[in-house]
Parts: C-alpha cells; structure tokens; sequence
C-alpha cells in the first residue's frame, strides 16, 4: 500500500450553527488576522451565512478561535493579536519547519491562557 494522499490525511471540518457555538468560550479574530500563528492548525468546523462561508472554528485548549468574515464571539483586541502574530512570523522566518509547528502550538496556548485571564 502507498502512502495517504495530502487530501486523505486532513481531517473534514463540519457545519456548525453560530447559534450552536452561542453557549462556547469563542474568541473572535478577523479573517486572516492570525495567518501564521495558525499556520499548522486545521479548523474544526465552520459556520455559513446567506452569503456562504462565514467563518471557521479552531479548538485550542477547550476554547474555540473564530476567524472569517463574519466571526462571532468575544472580541480579541487587535494588538494582542499583532503582538503574537509577530512572535509567530518570527518563528516561522527563523527556525528550521521541524520545530516550527511545537513552538506554534505553544504559543497558540499562551494566547488562549492570555486571553483567559484578561475576562
């Protein structure tokens, strides 16, 4: 046997109501806002609206992050944002693919355990 295709590997997101997502820790982030920093991350589900696709949902330690064009949720502040957007552009620019994804997985749960402590 060969080994798996790329499309065979990644796993299907599922729909998702924004109504079903109303009662979850969901952060708001804006379309693209965090390219790098989920650079190795796969969303979970997403959401539509009467225009199509809305937004996707990201799980990172049992809180959800929700970027699109049409994000719900807890607003993240835009600097905070910009502040480890810049912490994961670095990584990606400086250290060898090998090591990138762990050092993004962890700072991706800095910035929910930041985003925790600030409610």
């Amino acid at each position: 046997m060969g080994a798996k295709s790329t499309k065979e590997n990644k796993k299907m997101k599922f729909k998702v109501s924004k109504k079903d997502m109303k009662y979850e820790e969901v952060y708001s982030v804006g379309y693209c806002a965090l390219q790098f920093l989920l650079r190795f991350e796969e969303p979970m589900a997403y959401s539509m609206s009467v225009y199509g696709w809305a937004c996707d949902y990201y799980k990172v330690e049992g809180a959800y992050i929700c970027t699109g064009y049409n994000p719900i949720g807890k607003k993240v502040d835009y600097k905070l944002i910009q502040k480890y957007e810049a912490k994961a552009e670095k990584i990606i620019t400086n250290i060898a693919f090998e090591k990138q994804k762990a050092l993004l997985s962890h700072l991706l749960k800095k910035l929910i355990k930041e985003l925790r402590a600030s409610k």
